[in-house]
């Protein structure tokens, strides 16, 4: 089940990179499961991807 839960969740950030929850949504579950290098994959592009939309603002 967990692993189909991931593999949703990559498929959403493949589908749409710029959606910084989906980013965010991959890194907290790898953190939450102890994958810490995995969670910084996902957790700075979700970071940066914030950053920029606030720049819109």
């Amino acid at each position: 089940m967990e692993e189909r839960a991931m593999y949703s969740l990559k498929q959403a950030v493949t589908e749409d990179p710029e959606d910084a929850v989906r980013w965010h949504q991959v890194g907290l579950h790898c953190l939450c499961s102890q994958q810490y290098k995995l969670s910084q994959k996902y957790l700075n592009p979700a970071a940066y991807l914030n950053v920029k939309l606030m720049e819109k603002e």
